[in-house]
């Protein structure tokens, strides 16, 4: 079964709070990456990829969120 994740960011904090089913997780790491088209019709990307660990599991784990159509992937 695929994983719930879900965040939201702040606007007073640049780091998110990120969930995985419902459950807060520490966040290890965070980086933001926006990617810009060449081509009108394409458009970029502005993605936000963080490792986390979930509390109950001591294995890390990554998260990418793409911020624009709100699509995560979880690793």
């Amino acid at each position: 079964m695929k994983p719930k994740v879900g965040y939201y960011i702040s606007s007073q904090h640049h780091l998110p709070t990120i969930t995985v089913d419902d459950e807060p997780v520490w966040i290890v790491s965070c980086t933001y990456q926006y990617l810009t088209s060449g081509s009108s019709s394409i458009r970029g990307a502005n993605m936000l990829i963080a490792t986390i660990i979930k509390q109950n599991d001591n294995q890390q784990h990554v998260v990418t969120i793409d911020q624009t159509t709100g699509q995560t992937w979880y690793q």
